[in-house]
């Protein structure tokens, strides 16, 4: 299945969700759910981020840098796509990290801190990971 498939049949869940029609409990294991798809989008999100970063398509889209480009494509602020790539490329270079993020142990704001407070030390990347 393509991603664009998976992420649209995620938007018809969605838009057809009728939170009212559940449980308490059934709520809150979707909700759990849900959770574990946006770690694992963030993920993605900013591994494949890297990736154009690093190729420039920044510059081909006419930005004055990545993070210039990922803050006005994702309507967000410059801070946060800096924070994003900066994750991503720490992960690249921190396999627990990586993993960790790849798997959603992680949301990409965990990842964040573990990688500004390790600085790529495995062993710390490991204690913070399983905190």
């Amino acid at each position: 299945m393509r991603l664009c498939e998976v992420v649209d049949e995620l938007a018809e869940i969605v838009t057809a969700l009728e939170p009212d029609a559940y449980s308490g409990s059934d709520a809150a294991q979707l909700a759990s759910l849900f959770e574990r798809a946006e770690r694992l989008s963030a993920a993605g999100k900013a591994l494949t981020a890297r990736r154009a970063a690093d190729c420039g398509e920044w510059s081909r889209q006419g930005a004055r840098s990545a993070e210039h480009w990922l803050a006005g494509l994702w309507g967000t602020e410059h801070s946060s796509a800096q924070a994003t790539l900066d994750t991503a490329r720490a992960a690249r270079t921190d396999p627990r990290l990586d993993e960790a993020l790849r798997t959603g142990e992680v949301s990409a704001a965990q990842a964040g801190h573990i990688a500004r407070a390790t600085g790529g030390d495995p062993e710390a990347t490991e204690r913070l990971v399983q905190s």
